[in-house]
């Protein structure tokens, strides 16, 4: 196997490191929005705010998982960390489609 085709733990590329670091973003505002809005804001009251958040953070996750999966098909980023935010972001990704074509 060439030493360039080797899967690595950390990103190589520009894309593949943005990948990692937008699902890192997307976790971390899903920690935000579930942690600080529901404990420290009226329910009632977080409704716009609860939103907002979510869909930024639902963002984050579907810009991962097309930055990595530009990165994998294109750069050829062949990294850990870069398959499993382009999972993550695919599971979000998956999710939204749901929840817009079956809401509840």
């Amino acid at each position: 196997m060439p030493k360039d085709k080797k899967i690595k733990i950390l990103p190589r590329t520009t894309l593949g490191k943005l990948s990692f670091v937008l699902i890192i973003i997307s976790v971390f505002l899903f920690i935000i929005n579930i942690t600080l809005i529901k404990l420290l804001v009226d329910p009632s009251d977080s409704q716009k705010e609860q939103t907002i958040s979510m869909l930024v953070a639902a963002a984050s996750g579907i810009l991962s998982f097309f930055t990595g999966i530009t990165s994998i098909i294109w750069k050829r980023e062949r990294s850990i960390l870069v398959f499993l935010s382009t999972l993550i972001g695919l599971l979000i990704l998956w999710f939204m489609i749901g929840e817009i074509l079956v809401p509840h």
